[in-house]
Parts: structure tokens; C-alpha cells; sequence
């Protein structure tokens, strides 16, 4: 009996069904109006379908909800790498704080920090170029102005007193040169470096030259000060403590190049740095004044201190010339040895000289020494 029931109720389920499909919607294609504005919203990159690859209309926002999910994440993406370029940024030697360093770096960097601040407002820019250099590029003129002022003036008290009518020259330049910050925000980009960078570089090396003139002169000053007050010759300052000082940065590069492995390098340096030292500056200075005083003579005495100068430079020269062709060129250990020797015979034969020790030594009647110079 349930048997037959069910035999029975077979047939008229599936006339239920079959016109339930008959009712049930197609899923159409949808025309191609239809497809108009997601295209346009998306920018015209969604592509119309086929027939082949069609689907149903309701998967429309499930790709409009994909697509802004992808520009978000783009989005975040390009903010990280703006992120991670601003911290990879060239940093500006002198104005960075350092929050890991220790408390004598912070020290010394706070003491550094207004040298830095008139540095970076007077030399142009360096090799790099980010907003920041265009900020203090573009602030560089009417500060420049005034170092030059201060430079050729004679010092700051002479760059204050110095004037142009009833207006001070410090007041004056800077007013003067007003326009060409302007001119240089104008002209160039945050992101992109101008065209005439390679010009705004040799600016800048040329005022580094005025400020390194600047320093020098001071420190020259404060050694001859010191010297008078306890009686040292400038002589033997400047055989001393300047010339330490001069060839500090020499010493501190040879050495780094030789225990890179760039022996040859550091030998070079050697000769290479005193040597242009010797030419350039005695060549340059002559020149200077030759020009100033019109191509006349000028008279100057050798002291006995700087003729015994002379004589262990022609010594140590000779000692090169005889020394490195023989060994290969490469020098042992021992020679090493020998030229700190010649050093200190040198030092000691200098302060005799000063002390007036030595008598006539390398000072023949036909070329008296000058005395030397009272304390």
C-alpha cells in the first residue's frame, strides 16, 4: 500500500516541478547600456563580456567591492613608501638629532648646531636635493652677502662699520639680494633637482672655501696671541701646533687608506697633499702680491729656524729618492722608524735654534739670519 501511494504521487511531483522551473527567472545577460556606467566609474578598464564568459549581473558589486579594496591597498602602499622615504632621506650634516647617541655627542652637537645653521644658510646646497635644501637653498643669498661682507671687510667689527651712505652694509646687501629667494623658490621643485644644480655646487664649494679662509685666519690669530702672551716665536707655532693641525686630516685620511688595503694610495697622499700645499701656496700668495703691489719685489728674510726646515725636507726627500727605488718601492718597518727620528732631530734642532743655541748654524755672513722674534 505505501508502495502504490508513492507510485501514485511520482507523477505529480514532477509536473510540480517542471513548472516551477518554467516559472523560475533566467539569468540574462545583461546589455551592453547596462555595462556603461561601471565601465565609466572604473575608468573605462572593465571590459565587456562575451558570451562565452558571461556572469550574472549581481556579481557587479562584489567587483566594485574588490576593485576599491585593490586602490586602497594601493593607497596604503604608496603612503609606506612616501614613509620609508622620508626616513631614508639624505640627512643634513649638523642639523639631525641623533635621540640614540650618547650625552657627549648631544653635547657636542648642541654646541655644533648654530655653526651648522649659519653653515647650511650660506653654502647654496651639496650633491643631494630634497625639500628641505630647496627651503634653505632658496634662504642662502642675502645670509651669503653678509659672509662675503664680513670676509673682505676684515672681521665682524669692521662688516659693522661699514656703510654705504646713511645705511649700514649689513643692512643694505641683504635687502639688496631680497629678490633672488624668490627667484630661486620659483624656479625649482621638491622632488626634482633644476637643471643648474652643478652651479648651485661649485657655489657652495666656493663659499665653503670663504668660510674655511674665515676659520683659519681665527685660529692663526689665537695661536699668535697665545705665542705672544708666553713668549713662543710664531716660527716654532707654526712648525708645531699649526702644522699638526694642518696635517691632521692627512694624517687621519693615510692612515684609513692604508689599512684598506690602498698602501700605494696613502704613500701618494704623502707627497701628493705637501706638495700642493708648497706650490699652490707659496705660488698663489706670491702671485696675490705680486698683483697687489704692482709686480714689485718682494723682500722677505729666511729665520734659522725655517732653514733647518729646509735642509731635513731636502734630507727626507733624498731619503725617499734612494729609499723606495731599492726596496721596490715599499717601505719596512724600519724606515718607518727612521723618518720618526729625523722627526724629533728635527723638532730638537728647531727649539735650540729658538733659544739661540746654535750660533751661526745655516746662517753664513753673505745671508744673516733675522733674530728671533722677542717674547
Amino acid at each position: 500500500m505505501p508502495l502504490m501511494n508513492d507510485a501514485r504521487l511520482a507523477p505529480r511531483a514532477r509536473t510540480r516541478w517542471a513548472s516551477r522551473r518554467r516559472r523560475a527567472p533566467s539569468l540574462a545577460l545583461p546589455s551592453r547600456s547596462g555595462w556603461a556606467a561601471p565601465r565609466a566609474a572604473c575608468g573605462g578598464r572593465l571590459p565587456l563580456p562575451s558570451a562565452s564568459t558571461a556572469e550574472p549581473s549581481s556579481s557587479l558589486p562584489t567587483d566594485h567591492a574588490r576593485r576599491r579594496s585593490r586602490r586602497r591597498s594601493c593607497a596604503a602602499s604608496l603612503g609606506a613608501a612616501a614613509e620609508a622615504a622620508e626616513e631614508e632621506r639624505c640627512p643634513m650634516a649638523g642639523l639631525e638629532w641623533d635621540a640614540g647617541a650618547s650625552r657627549l655627542s648631544k653635547a657636542l652637537w648642541l654646541l655644533e648646531w648654530p655653526l651648522s645653521v649659519l653653515r647650511w644658510a650660506t653654502i647654496p646646497t651639496d650633491s643631494e636635493w630634497d625639500a628641505r635644501r630647496r627651503r634653505w637653498t632658496a634662504a642662502t643669498p642675502p645670509f651669503a652677502a653678509v659672509l662675503l661682507l664680513v670676509r673682505f671687510s676684515g672681521g665682524v667689527g669692521d662688516a659693522a662699520a661699514a656703510r654705504a651712505g646713511p645705511l649700514p652694509l649689513l643692512l643694505l646687501l641683504p635687502l639688496c639680494c631680497a629678490p633672488l629667494p624668490y627667484a630661486l623658490w620659483r624656479l625649482t621643485r621638491d622632488d626634482v633637482p633644476p637643471a643648474w644644480q652643478p652651479a648651485l655646487v661649485v657655489t657652495g664649494f666656493c663659499f665653503s672655501i670663504v668660510w674655511l679662509d674665515l676659520v683659519a685666519t681665527e685660529v692663526v690669530a689665537l695661536i699668535e696671541t697665545a705665542g705672544f702672551l708666553l713668549g713662543i716665536s710664531t716660527s716654532i707655532l707654526g712648525l708645531t701646533v699649526i702644522a699638526i693641525g694642518n696635517s691632521a686630516g692627512d694624517l687621519v685620511s693615510d692612515i684609513a687608506a692604508a689599512k684598506g688595503g690602498e698602501a700605494k694610495m696613502a704613500v701618494a697622499a704623502c707627497f701628493g697633499s705637501p706638495l700642493l700645499m708648497n706650490i699652490i701656496g707659496a705660488g698663489a700668495s706670491l702671485t696675490v702680491r705680486a698683483i697687489m703691489t704692482g709686480g714689485a719685489d718682494t723682500e722677505s728674510s729666511v729665520s734659522q729656524v725655517c732653514r733647518i726646515a729646509y735642509l731635513f725636507l731636502y734630507t727626507a726627500l733624498f731619503s725617499h729618492m734612494v729609499v723606495f727605488p731599492l726596496c721596490g718601492y715599499s717601505a719596512s718597518r724600519g724606515y718607518a722608524v727612521y723618518l720618526f727620528a729625523l722627526y724629533a732631530v728635527f723638532m730638537l734642532l728647531a727649539l735650540l735654534a729658538e733659544s739661540r743655541k746654535l750660533g751661526d748654524f745655516l746662517c753664513p755672513a753673505s745671508s744673516p739670519c733675522p733674530p728671533p722674534v722677542e717674547g
